[in-house]
Formats: C-alpha cells, sequence, structure tokens
C-alpha cells in the first residue's frame, strides 16, 4: 500500500541504484525479451515491474533477435548468461531480501524435472506455458503472469516473516 513512495520509506527495502544506468530515464525504461519466454523470462519482467520501473516497456522479440535489437534500441536484454536468470538479475539489480531469494528459489526448482520438484510447488512453467499459448498477444501473457508473482511473492513474503 502506498506504492513506490511508501516503499522508498521502507528502511532496509530492496533498491536499484540507477545513477550509473544510463538507458534508465526519468519516464518508461525499454527492455528486450523473447517472445518464447521461459517461466524466469516472465519472472524477471515482473522484478523489473515491480522492483526497478513500474512503467517499464518490454520490446518483445524472437531468441534469436534479442541482443541486435537490444543493441539497436540501447535497451538492455532479458537472456540468461549464465545459471538462473532471475537470481542474476537481482544480483545485478542489487535486491537482496529473504522473501525474494525464497522466490528465487521457487523458479529455481520449477527448472527441476518433474518428479523431483516439491509436491506443494505449482506447475510453474506449465503455467507460463498455457498462459502464452491461450493469450492474444506475448504482453498479454506477461501481464497475466504478473499478479501470479505477485501472489507468490506475497507468499514468499509471509513466509519470511514468520520465520523471523
Amino acid at each position: 500500500e502506498g506504492g513506490n513512495e511508501a516503499w522508498r520509506k521502507i528502511e532496509g527495502a530492496p533498491r536499484w541504484d540507477t545513477r550509473d544506468k544510463p538507458w534508465f530515464g526519468h519516464s518508461e525504461s525499454l527492455w528486450v525479451c523473447p517472445t518464447a519466454p521461459s517461466l524466469e523470462s516472465n519472472a524477471t519482467v515482473w522484478l523489473i515491474r515491480r522492483f526497478i520501473d513500474r512503467n517499464a516497456l518490454f520490446l518483445c522479440v524472437s531468441a534469436k533477435e534479442v541482443s541486435g535489437v537490444a543493441d539497436r534500441f540501447g535497451a538492455p536484454p532479458i537472456v540468461e548468461i549464465s545459471g538462473s536468470l532471475f537470481e542474476e538479475h537481482l544480483s545485478a539489480f542489487g535486491l537482496h531480501s529473504p522473501a525474494l531469494s525464497q522466490l528465487a528459489m521457487m523458479f529455481a526448482k520449477a527448472r527441476e524435472p518433474r518428479h523431483t520438484a516439491s509436491e506443494t510447488l505449482p506447475d510453474l512453467a506449465g503455467l507460463v506455458h498455457m498462459m502464452h499459448h491461450t493469450a492474444n498477444t506475448h504482453h498479454d501473457a506477461l501481464h497475466q503472469f504478473l499478479p501470479i508473482c505477485d501472489a507468490l511473492y506475497f507468499h514468499a513474503l509471509t513466509t519470511a516473516r514468520a520465520a523471523t
């Protein structure tokens, strides 16, 4: 409640320093993501919208064109470098909290083969796949996924608070 202004007043809340980000302006920032995204690229879009820039714009292009389009527009690409895309962006943005770490762990578990993943873990990858096949556009699918990540984050926050 209270949006970004309330968030800024919370001591120790995850924040991202934009001073050394020349592409990050005072209006919406521009990002490039693949049109056939993974669970973690969708989660990274959520991370950007919720913690970096709520007005961020996403250019959705084929995976093989992401780097070229990002270069052309001077926008950061949402691509996996190594390991977990979501964790890479948490680290790159300097966002650290028990709830975000728990969320990263959920996404990492969702990458595991189904028979080894926790029985309580929802089939997140299947949910993303379904949304991208039922949505009219990639942007529609991304918008449908945002409240799911909000719910997962709220669960992670609640769990982290209960543990302290």
